[in-house]
């Protein structure tokens, strides 16, 4: 949901963007001259801020088809994966030897057959070292067995505790 979420204010920002970077480009505008009014030098540039956030809309809308179509694993899948990530889970050295400590939420994208797609670190366990070590332990448990559905996204925490 935080990818939807960043991936819509993402795509606001960008048709923000786009609309000051035609504005100022675009210092005359067609029928602007003609008229030589304020009034509809102002009625373009509130007809290229709308075909501007139509766009953002529309690419809005294929964000939110395309990000919906990934689906939570089953908890049974997600408990089953995350077992198998943990016992390839390697502490960093220097991380131990600093006592740095923390946990790394992971997700994971498989596709029919188990293998991963993708794997981002969610959310950051505040050490780079740590983070890196967790999606390590990702690629280096697969294969994982095959999910219900190809698409299913796998969210677990893998913990780091310096002992």
């Amino acid at each position: 949901m935080n990818v939807l979420k960043h991936g819509c204010y993402a795509l606001l920002i960008a048709g923000c963007i786009t609309f000051v970077i035609t504005s100022f480009s675009a210092r005359t505008i067609p029928g602007a001259a003609l008229a030589g009014s304020r009034f509809t030098e102002r009625m373009g540039f509130r007809i290229m801020f709308s075909q501007v956030l139509k766009g953002s809309a529309l690419a809005a809308v294929v964000a939110l088809a395309t990000v919906a179509h990934a689906a939570e694993a089953p908890a049974a899948y997600t408990k089953a994966v995350m077992e198998k990530v943990s016992k390839a889970v390697e502490y960093p050295k220097m991380a131990k030897m600093r006592h740095q400590e923390g946990a790394a939420v992971v997700a994971i994208s498989m596709d029919a057959s188990g293998t991963p797609t993708s794997a981002t670190v969610e959310k950051s366990s505040g050490f780079q070292s740590l983070d890196d070590a967790a999606l390590a332990a990702v690629k280096a448990a697969a294969p994982y067995p095959a999910p219900a559905a190809a698409g299913d996204v796998v969210h677990g925490s893998i913990r780091f505790a310096a002992e």
